[in-house]
């Protein structure tokens, strides 16, 4: 079928994963401009002999595609880092994903561990500098350049 050895290899692991992967397998795909995502429920499906129309063979889903976090917001590809969306650009069918963590932070909508603690850091960087600045007494912003300022200084 003109495949090298390595397109065999894949192809191959592909049907294993099809066939073997279990019931907790996040099935994930982007299409339409979004990221759909589902849990397979139950075994490979065979269709009837005669029936050309779609796939051969399917699995069904526990609860259908879904393009949205578990709290209703759009997971579009736009919305996505490239570094999951790259994904698309496979050529096979079945791959495994590379941020798995990334991924189920955005369908669970939680946020990025590093972002919060960015932002965490931040509001301590200007808390300090708040408390900084109350230590500063009005003499730190006089000029000591001026000819007229002597407060403190000692006669020669």
């Amino acid at each position: 079928m003109g495949r090298t050895a390595q397109g065999v290899t894949q192809g191959l692991r592909e049907l294993k994963d099809f066939y073997g992967l279990p019931e907790n397998t996040l099935w994930v795909t982007m299409a339409d401009g979004h990221f759909w995502w589902a849990f397979a429920k139950g075994p490979v499906v065979g269709v009837e002999p005669g029936n050309s129309d779609g796939p051969a063979r399917y699995r069904l889903t526990k609860a259908g595609w879904s393009k949205t976090s578990l709290t209703g917001d759009p997971l579009t590809v736009r919305s996505l880092s490239s570094a999951l969306t790259r994904t698309a650009s496979y050529q096979m069918t079945i791959c495994a994903i590379k941020h798995e963590d990334y991924l189920l932070r955005r369908i669970r909508d939680e946020g990025d561990p590093l972002h919060a603690q960015a932002t965490a850091l931040r509001a301590e960087m200007r808390e300090i500098g708040l408390r900084m600045i109350r230590q500063l007494d009005w003499r730190d912003f006089e000029d000591p350049g001026r000819s007229d300022f002597c407060a403190g200084r000692l006669a020669a």
